[in-house]
This record gives structure tokens, sequence and C-alpha cells, in this order.
């Protein structure tokens, strides 16, 4: 082996192999073995990239696991036409350092005769993307459910970027009685501002610059956040401006549509208060938006993309806004110090 070239990762494909190699590092290690855990359906970039990296300086060794969950697509959903780039999964796994892949087949996850429901939180699984996705995150529960009793981690490292699913599998960890420490790692964007996803991959050039809207309106709700203590109501109005002067800007005639614009407290579901939002308290307001995006930049709306951004005066966030309405030139650099 080229000593220049990362160890390969050793590749796990079923439950045996899973459960054998975890109780072969529990003996190598014994009980003060940290074992960090990354779960993905495949078609990784930066932002996994991230939770990779961070995952191996913490912990003695990582796994990340590769498996397109059926039970998360609704029956009109893309689960064949989701990405699938194995060969550059796993050269970016072994960059990273990451010492197993675990690669199930669907009989290994969901053998003949499976039949265990598990059943998000209600009050969290039913709004915002679960209001448009009915059923999605108890197939997210129902999977992480069974990788969390296979891999067995200590640590299990998720993407600020999926908000909502952070909260509900915040909450599961902690009603299912996990001893497992969940680390949320800071959303990844691209030069430009638009955050990291594996359904960028989705759009044309032209389809790529409308979805730029997105990072567009969370700079102008962050701009007019910092300017004046706003009205709740305020944010997502300039948020919705950005996005459709964006969109006419562009003059691609793709269309672009506002599933939901919401502010919540946050690491929570509810709404924040106006009060909340206008006191200068250190606790930041949470915008998460979702919206369909031409794929093309020129026919109906066809891509989901979502994104959130921590809004407050106060550092470090202030920080994280600055670097966003840099990106899409609302301010100069170094133009605002929270």
């Amino acid at each position: 082996m080229d000593p220049s070239e990362p160890e390969k990762p050793r590749i796990l494909r079923t439950r045996d192999e899973m459960l054998v190699w975890r109780a072969q590092q529990l003996e190598r290690f014994g009980a003060s073995l940290r074992l960090g855990f990354v779960p993905t359906m495949g078609a990784l970039h930066r932002g996994h990239a991230e939770l990779l990296i961070q995952a191996v300086q913490a912990n003695d060794l990582v796994v990340l696991s590769i498996f397109i969950n059926p039970a998360q697509f609704g029956p009109a959903e893309d689960l064949n036409l989701y990405p699938r780039t194995l060969e550059q999964d796993l050269q970016l796994a072994a960059a990273c350092g990451v010492t197993a892949v675990f690669m199930p087949e669907v009989q290994e996850i969901y053998p003949a005769g499976f039949g265990t429901a598990v059943g998000a939180h209600p009050g969290l699984a039913t709004v915002l993307e679960g209001a448009i996705r009915p059923g999605h995150f108890d197939g997210v529960c129902l999977v992480v459910t069974v990788l969390l009793n296979l891999v067995r981690p200590t640590r299990l490292y998720l993407g600020q970027k999926d908000y909502q699913q952070v909260v509900v599998l915040k909450r599961l960890v902690l009603d299912l009685g996990f001893d497992i420490e969940v680390e949320v790692v800071p959303t990844v964007r691209d030069p430009d501002g638009l955050a990291l996803s594996s359904r960028n991959r989705y759009f044309s050039d032209a389809g790529r610059r409308l979805a730029q809207a997105m990072p567009e309106g969370m700079a102008a709700a962050a701009l007019c956040f910092l300017q004046r203590p706003p009205k709740l109501l305020d944010l997502c109005r300039a948020f919705e401006a950005a996005v459709n002067n964006w969109a006419g800007k562009t003059g691609l005639g793709g269309t672009v549509v506002i599933d939901y614009i919401q502010c919540l407290r946050p690491w929570e579901l509810e709404r924040a208060s106006e009060q909340f939002a206008s006191s200068g308290a250190p606790s930041p307001v949470c915008l998460v938006a979702a919206m369909q995006v031409s794929r093309d930049g020129q026919g109906e709306a066809a891509v989901r993309i979502l994104d959130n951004l921590f809004l407050c005066h106060e550092a470090p966030w202030g920080h994280v806004l600055n670097q966003l309405l840099e990106a899409r030139n609302f301010l100069p650099p170094g133009g605002h110090q929270p």
C-alpha cells in the first residue's frame, strides 16, 4: 500500500458483521471505547466530510453508515432517483479517517418478517416537513433505531441543515434511553451561501443559480434582524421578498415556491414569541425554510431544498451571519461587528 494513501475503512455489510466488529473493538478498547457514528444515505459531500472529520477527531473509532432508507420515502418521492455515488463515498470516508463503513442491503435492515414500527414524537413529526411528507420522520426514527442498536455508538453526529430531523432524533435518543451523546455540526455552505445537500446534484447550472434564492432570502432576513429589533413577521417578509426578487432577477423563467418560512425557538419546533425575538437576549431565533425550485431553471418547481439560520446579535452567531451576508454581497467583509 502506498503510505501516502489513506487506509481504507473496513466494509461491513450484514447485521452479524456489524455486531462482531463492534464486539471486537469493545474487547480491544474496553469500556472506555469512544465510538462515533455518522448515519447517511450516501451521495456524500463536504458537509458529510465535516461530520466525519469532527467525529474522527473526538473518538477512538468512527463508523459511517450508507443506507438509502425506503421507509422514509413517500409513494411519490424519489427513492429510485436518489443519487448513488458509492465509489466516491468510500474515497471520502477513507480520506476523513473513517474506521468502518456499514453498507447493509435493505433485507439486512428490514429482514423477512420485520414488522416493528417506531413512531416519531407526534408533536414534532407532523409540522413543517412532517406536514408535507406524512410518515417521513417515522421512517427516519425506525432506521436510526435499528442502526443505533447495531452500531451501539457513544456519539451520534448529525448536520444542522436538517434542523427538524435533528430535533426529532434528539428526542428519540432521550425517550428511548440511548446512552449516546448527540453532536450537531453546523451547516456547511458553498461560497455563494447555498447549504450543501445531496439533492443539489439534481440541478442543472441554471437550476443551481435559481436555487440561490434560498441563501438570498436567509441573508435578507439576517440583515433585517441585525439592523434593528424586528418583528418576526418582518423577518419572514424580508425572506419572501428577497426570494421573489432573486427569482425574477435571474430571468430564467423557472419557478420557486416557498413551502414554509418560520421563526422558531432554537432546537425546538415551537414558534418564537415576539418578545423572545426582540429582547436582544443571547439565545437566538432559528429561521427555518423549505422551498421547491425548478430543476433546470426553466420549468415547474421540482427539487425541494431546506435551510435554517440562527439569528442573534451575540457571538458566535453574529459571525455566522456575517459569513452568509458577505457570501450574498449584502455586506462587505467585516461589515458587521456582532
